[in-house]
């Protein structure tokens, strides 16, 4: 709840929003020994109303579906992807209705008896991102969220080492 006041009026006004949310995910996998792949999918349906004059009622669905994929390579390599689509629609705001497909991807190599990892990660591979993220708050009124890095390219070295206490 929100209390506004309006200029001119003597007195604050009660802002009541009535918000409903629901949601349900799914995931399909399959494992064989050289590979992993699963499916997966996720719909929300968000529904808000009020009885304020300049409230925008919502009754949207968000859904995003898609596939990942392990699979263990020749020479210790393991290659990681998966792509995955975000859909938007029913707002109002003809920019929130969007379709952004996503495609990630790592390789990977370990050394010393695996303690050692080696890992080329890519976000984004097709540029879908645009960096900004619209949403509709709980008044009814419409946000902008920006990131700065949308889709990059990341190297980096993991390192795993195990030390057994002394036995006391």
């Amino acid at each position: 709840m929100e209390m506004n006041a309006v200029e001119g009026a003597y007195e604050s006004q009660l802002n009541k929003v009535n918000y409903t949310k629901a949601y349900e995910d799914f995931t399909l996998e399959y494992h064989h020994h050289k590979f992993d792949i699963s499916a997966t999918g996720k719909y929300t349906w968000r529904h808000a109303t009020s009885t304020h004059t300049d409230f925008e009622h919502i009754n949207a669905s968000e859904f995003e579906y898609g596939i990942i994929g392990n699979v263990r390579l020749p020479w210790k390599l393991a290659l990681s992807t998966d792509i995955k689509m975000f859909s938007r629609r029913g707002y109002n705001e003809h920019s929130m209705n969007t379709d952004d497909l996503v495609w990630n991807a790592s390789l990977s190599r370990s050394f010393l008896q695996d303690k050692l990892t080696f890992v080329a990660e890519a976000f984004d591979l097709l540029n879908q991102v645009s960096g900004n993220y619209i949403n509709i708050n709980g008044q009814s009124i419409r946000e902008v969220h920006t990131n700065a890095m949308p889709h990059y390219i990341m190297l980096h070295m993991k390192y795993a080492f195990n030390r057994i206490p002394k036995k006391q």
